[in-house]
């Protein structure tokens, strides 16, 4: 991964600054990506006392037109782009009948939206070269999940798309994989109130939360450039709860 560029989304916080740390500690040049300009610009810090390369850029990736912006940067700096991870996320969780038109709409332009205006650029640079890799961040819950009408369904589209794209990309030289996360312990997990994460801790077959380190060595592994023969895939990094299908 030396001297790869990889774009991540949504790694201000949580899992996607695990993943810009621990890949620029591979060689790779770490594009964060978020709204927080505070927290981007520390993680860059962090990056670079850590003898990494990295660069923060402020984007709401829900807009097209930051979408592009941020990619015609990224080129004017670096002049292509290796490893796209989208990674952008957010939840609204209520029963459907308290949840409003905008709590369904806000959860799909981050979680849905997103990802296929990343994947649309991304793809536009990486088909001219014929090499990308593509890693897009599900969740166990898009299987199911009560008060999470809006949240699994964004996430079942995220494992569509990945699918769709791995086939419209697999004579370009680009894989395209999804891993699904389920209890992980980043600030997104601790927007859950008390009861809610009590449910999921006694459905939890290991009985305990994972970390984003755990999330990370997956996606590590899908951007690999000898990992070429994999690609369409949705690995789980759940403690097993992607075995009991459905939480009700």
């Amino acid at each position: 991964m030396k001297n790869k560029i990889a774009v991540i989304t949504g790694s201000t916080s949580g899992i996607g600054e695990d993943i810009a740390v621990k890949f620029a500690r591979n060689g790779c040049r770490s594009v964060v990506v978020g709204r927080n300009e505070e927290r981007g610009n520390r993680i860059v810090d962090t990056i670079k006392t850590d003898g990494g390369e990295a660069i923060f850029m402020k984007a709401d990736v829900s807009q097209s037109s930051e979408c592009e912006s941020l990619f015609e940067k990224v080129m004017e700096k670096y002049g292509t782009v290796d490893i796209l991870v989208n990674n952008a996320g957010t939840m609204r969780n209520m029963p459907i009948t308290d949840m409003k038109e905008e709590d369904w709409d806000k959860v799909f332009d981050v979680n849905l939206k997103s990802y296929f205006l990343c994947c649309r650029e991304a793809i536009k640079i990486m088909k001219k070269k014929g090499y990308g890799r593509i890693i897009n961040i599900s969740s166990r819950g898009w299987l199911g999940g009560t008060t999470q009408s809006n949240y699994a369904a964004s996430k079942g589209g995220i494992v569509s798309l990945t699918r769709s794209l791995a086939l419209e990309t697999a004579r370009m030289g680009i894989t395209v994989n999804c891993v699904a996360p389920g209890m992980i312990d980043t600030p997104l997990h601790r927007q859950s109130s008390e009861e809610e994460v009590g449910f999921r801790m006694n459905s939890q077959p290991m009985g305990k939360v994972g970390t984003p380190r755990q999330v990370t060595n997956i996606v590590e592994y899908f951007a690999g450039e000898e990992n070429w023969f994999t690609t369409g895939q949705v690995l789980y990094v759940c403690g097993g709860m992607s075995v009991l299908a459905s939480l009700s």
